[in-house]
């Protein structure tokens, strides 16, 4: 539930930086304090940093490897990752003038959020 309702509330956080520049940059400068008084759980322990996306520098989030088994993935879940081995690229698509091919895409849109989930991205400068 926890993980719900911080995805309801950093919607409604970037919502209000797109609208209000002073909080925009109270969110890029401290961005724990922020969270915090929004009402989201964040672990004392963990730092955060937002950056901002602009027309032409897309931020990719490497995120933190999967910790109690192997560091290795087997065939099986490698497939996973790379879009089930299908050998035909989907069509490009075009988001501000940058083309992205994506080989395994999960969307997700509301009204106040946007997520996109990619497995495997290619680049194509216009």
């Amino acid at each position: 539930m926890t993980g719900e309702r911080n995805k309801l509330i950093w919607g409604e956080i970037v919502a209000r930086a797109w609208r209000d520049a002073a909080f925009k940059q109270q969110l890029l400068s401290n961005p724990k304090a922020v969270l915090t008084e929004a009402g989201m759980s964040v672990p004392e322990d963990v730092e955060l940093q937002v950056v901002q996306d602009t027309p032409t520098l897309r931020h990719l989030v490497l995120p933190v490897a999967p910790t109690g088994g192997s560091s290795t993935l087997s065939e099986e879940a490698l497939d996973l990752v790379s879009g089930g081995g299908s050998t035909t690229p989907p069509p490009p698509a075009t988001v501000s003038g940058v083309e992205f091919i994506v080989a395994a895409v999960s969307v997700s849109v509301t009204e106040i959020q946007t997520t996109a989930t990619a497995t495997a991205v290619t680049v194509i400068e216009n």
